[in-house]
C-alpha cells in the first residue's frame, strides 16, 4: 500500500500502487485530449482566417459592401485602371470585358451602344450606362444613348 492522495482534512488515503498508477494515467490523458481539442481549434481558426484573406478578385462568391444613401465615394480609379465595383471609377462605370477583366471605363455618349443593367458586384457587362443617365439609353435590343 502506498499514499497516493490526501483525503478529507489532509490524510494520507492509502490504496494499492496500481490505483495509484492508473488515477495518474487518467489525468494525463485528460490533459493531452485538452491540449489536442485547443491544438485543432486553434487549427481550424487560422485556416478560417486564411480563406476569408484570400484575394477574391475573381470569385463569383464575393459580395459588394452596402452602403446608405451617401455613403458610396469613389476611390479615384482612372479610365482602363482595374476595378472592383462601378463606385470605385471616377467614371462610375466599371466594365467587364470578354477575357474577364475588370476596368474603369467612360460613360457612353449620345448614339454609341449603352447598358443600364448591371450585373452581380456593380458593374456592367458589354457596354457602360449613358453619361446623362439610364433614361438616355433606348429600350431597343441594340440599346443606344438618346442624349
Amino acid at each position: 500500500m502506498v499514499s497516493c492522495r490526501k483525503g478529507p482534512r489532509g490524510v494520507a488515503v492509502y490504496a494499492p500502487s496500481f490505483v495509484c498508477e492508473r488515477a495518474a494515467a487518467v489525468h494525463i490523458v485528460s490533459i493531452m485530449l485538452g491540449l489536442l481539442t485547443l491544438g485543432l481549434a486553434v487549427c481550424v481558426c487560422v485556416a478560417g482566417r486564411e480563406i476569408l484573406m484570400e484575394d477574391n478578385q475573381g470569385s463569383d462568391m464575393v459580395q459588394k459592401p452596402i452602403f446608405y444613401f451617401g455613403e458610396m465615394k469613389s476611390t479615384g480609379l482612372e479610365i482602363g485602371d482595374p476595378c472592383s465595383f462601378s463606385f470605385n471609377c471616377l467614371s462610375g462605370c466599371c466594365l467587364k470585358e470578354k477575357n474577364g477583366k475588370t476596368r474603369c471605363r467612360r460613360k457612353t455618349r449620345k448614339d454609341e451602344r449603352c447598358s443600364v443593367g448591371q450585373i452581380k458586384l456593380d458593374m456592367y457587362m458589354d457596354y457602360c450606362p449613358c453619361e446623362l443617365g439610364n433614361k438616355f439609353c433606348s429600350d431597343d435590343p441594340e440599346a443606344r444613348c438618346l442624349g
